[in-house]
Order: C-alpha cells, then structure tokens, then sequence
C-alpha cells in the first residue's frame, strides 16, 4: 500500500510539473486513479477495465456527468503518460 501511495504522490507531481492541470485540480484526479486502482484485480484488457470503471460510476448516480469525465482523464493520463518511462525523463 506504501508504494501505491508513493506512486500516485509521484503522479501528482508529474501532474504538476508537466502542467497537465491546474494545481487546484492535482489531488481529484489522483483520487480517481487511487480509486481505480484499489479495485479488485482483473485479468480484462486495461482499457475495458477502464470503461467499466466509468460505467460503474455512472451508474452509482453519485457523480455528476462532469465528474465521470474527470475520472477517465487521469486514468489515461497514468496509463499511457506517467507509467510510460520514455514520457517520464526530463
């Protein structure tokens, strides 16, 4: 658990280093990928472990359609920016 924390304070930085959000933004979206990510594992493709992840929580009618959006950005952005270590030197 110490290093999945570890890894998402890491992501926040990058985040911001990056500027791919505003800084006020940073701690929703890591919590997005937080939650994701404390999810039961799964032997699916990531990308339908991704949908169904929107798809759960557009069904939960706890989220309002701006914040389903949000939680699929920092989910791309994690998988194929920040875990990619080619996007991550510099």
């Amino acid at each position: 658990m110490r290093e999945t924390e570890s890894v998402l304070q890491q992501f926040g930085e990058f985040l911001l280093k990056r500027q791919l959000v505003r800084p006020i933004a940073a701690p929703y979206l890591v919590r997005w990928v937080r939650q994701f990510l404390s999810r039961q594992a799964s032997d699916e493709p990531l990308a339908d472990q991704v949908r169904h992840f929107c798809d759960v929580l557009e069904r939960s009618c706890r989220f309002a359609d701006w914040q389903q959006r949000q939680a699929e950005q920092p989910l791309q952005i994690y998988f194929v920016h920040f875990l990619d270590p080619t996007e991550r030197k510099g």
